[in-house]
């Protein structure tokens, strides 16, 4: 069958773009190399600022909302609170079904347990063959995750920053404050997590930077630290494809990539669904504005850039500082809470990772500049 667009992946960029696009009234194919629900590995930490971009009813599936952030290093620790939430906790195969379900909803024809098998450009557009068999369209969304086929396809020397993730669920202590979330630094060049939600809590790893070595021994220390190795089962693995600089363009002819496909993760505390979802909406606002006023599809990467980019190099920037220096930044934010406030206000969306960064360096320049104590000391004489 020939349709307007079709979309690999059924995950938050995927089932968002194809919400979109059929709410317009496009003809629109869906297509799920798995069946929903799914495991997902993921720690299921969604930034607050991404609700308004959502149908309201998403709060629904919410297992707990964040209004507190631990932070250690070793033995030493800080917490700090926020009156409003930050930070929601989803299972992502409830999370993922429901976005799934809204594509459907919304007119998209979704095909679950359909991989891709192959694709390939066309005269005026694509077509794809799959389970189901050949289709076409105009445009096809690529949103089939870290190791998509599309993006490999389409850039076959694309080398991907892939961090490595180590993930798993328990049942949450009766300790546990359900409104807090742990970020353990001691972690080499990454951090560990421990996300509670309901029925479980999320624990896992992340290495950001470098060589990760063995990653199962990391984690195996990581549950030691927290009085957890006794409890461990088997831990699913996952590779996070964070943002680099040398991005390729990710709009090239008919196709355009999303998510995770896209190399869309934030750098620095590696959030993904996040960008997933945006992309997901700004690739089918740029397909709209292709079909229905003739803009130049090129749109897409320009707006991917000018939204995203900044505050990417901005992340990398701090996890540079944070990895490799963590008992330092954690002494920073003991003494200068405001810091971590201001994070806060990243994920509640009332500010960029890059004016967190331009403000954190401004305080440094203002505490470690000789002329500024100078200065404050010849105005107090």
């Amino acid at each position: 069958m020939h349709y307007d667009v079709i979309v690999a992946g059924a995950g938050p960029a995927g089932s968002i773009a194809a919400t979109a696009l059929a709410r317009k009234k496009y003809s629109v194919l869906l297509l799920e190399k798995k069946e929903h629900p799914r495991h997902k590995s993921c720690g299921g930490g969604i930034s607050a600022r991404l609700s308004p971009f959502l149908d309201p009813d998403f709060k629904s599936i919410i297992e707990n909302e964040i209004t507190t952030v631990q932070i250690r290093y070793r033995k030493k620790k800080a917490s700090f609170s926020s009156k409003n939430p930050f930070a929601y906790l989803v299972r992502r195969c409830v999370f993922d079904s429901y976005l799934s379900r809204r594509a459907a909803e919304a007119g998209a024809e979704v095909c679950e347990a359909t991989p891709l098998k192959s694709w390939d450009k066309t005269k005026t557009g694509v077509f794809v063959e799959s389970r189901r068999g050949k289709d076409t369209a105009k445009y096809l969304i690529a949103a089939d995750g870290a190791n998509s086929q599309i993006a490999r396809t389409l850039y076959p020397e694309w080398e991907k920053h892939r961090a490595p993730s180590l993930e798993e669920a328990f049942q949450p202590s009766p300790k546990m404050d359900s409104k807090s979330i742990l970020l353990e630094l001691s972690v080499p060049k990454g951090y560990g997590w421990m996300f509670p939600k309901m029925q479980e809590a999320a624990v896992g790893i992340g290495i950001f930077r470098g060589k990760p070595g063995e990653v199962r021994n990391v984690y195996r220390d990581f549950l030691n630290q927290n009085k957890m190795a006794g409890y461990t089962s088997k831990p699913c693995g996952a590779v996070l494809p964070l943002f680099k600089k040398n991005n390729p363009p990710l709009n090239k002819g008919p196709v355009l990539l999303t998510g995770d496909a896209a190399a869309l993760i934030d750098p620095f505390f590696g959030e993904g669904i996040y960008y997933g979802v945006r992309s997901g909406q700004l690739a089918a606002e740029a397909i709209d504005a292709s079909l229905s006023y003739q803009k130049p599809i090129e749109g897409y990467q320009k707006e991917i850039a000018t939204r995203f980019y900044p505050e990417f190099i901005a992340a990398s920037e701090i996890a540079n500082w944070v990895y490799l220096f963590p008992g330092l930044f954690l002494e920073i934010a003991l003494h200068y809470p405001r810091l971590i406030q201001w994070y806060i206000q990243v994920f509640q969306g009332e500010m960029g990772y890059d004016e967190f960064w331009k403000r954190c360096k401004k305080r440094a320049f203002q505490k470690f500049n000789p002329f500024t104590r100078f200065f404050e000391a010849s105005s107090r004489s």
